[in-house]
């Protein structure tokens, strides 16, 4: 595992992982108003109803990734659950969960280099230190954690 802080959307890599939730809207689409989740909707307007159709109604799925990748059609991103409501803190043993989904993934997939971030120390609010000495337990070494979002990134001004 690797750690950054910056904005993982200026990450050269084969598939991004934002923080996602099981809260699906009467329209059909994931709620994902708000920290990584929001920025990937403003990346790639659609994914909200893509991660619900994936999602389909689970509570818990730990990790959702476009079923075509990798190919050529693959949007490259995917969800790591950390909280199964909006409304809800993260769960530190549902991020473990996810991130031990996530080591698994990675490890059937170790040609490619992935990027996530730290699921459930934003809006989740659990402890950074506790969730980062986890990951750094149980992720590979092509999975390279983010620590933030950039706050100004030119996809939000506009």
């Amino acid at each position: 595992m690797i750690i950054h802080t910056g904005d993982i959307w200026t990450a050269d890599t084969d598939l991004v992982l934002v923080a996602t939730n099981s809260t699906i809207k009467r329209n059909g689409t994931l709620v994902m108003g708000a920290g990584s989740a929001l920025e990937a909707t403003i990346v790639i307007p659609e994914i909200a109803h893509m991660f619900a159709k994936w999602i389909d109604n689970k509570e818990i799925y730990h990790l959702v990734v476009d079923p075509s990748w990798p190919g050529p059609t693959s949007v490259c991103i995917g969800g790591i659950q950390s909280k199964t409501s909006y409304r809800l803190n993260s769960s530190l043993e549902l991020v473990q969960d996810s991130l031990l989904a996530l080591s698994r993934f990675a490890a059937l997939h170790s040609e490619y280099r992935i990027d996530t971030v730290a699921p459930g120390i934003g809006l989740g609010n659990l402890s950074k230190r506790k969730v980062l000495e986890f990951a750094a337990t149980v992720l590979p070494g092509n999975v390279h954690v983010w620590l933030s979002l950039a706050k100004d990134h030119p996809r939000t001004n506009g």
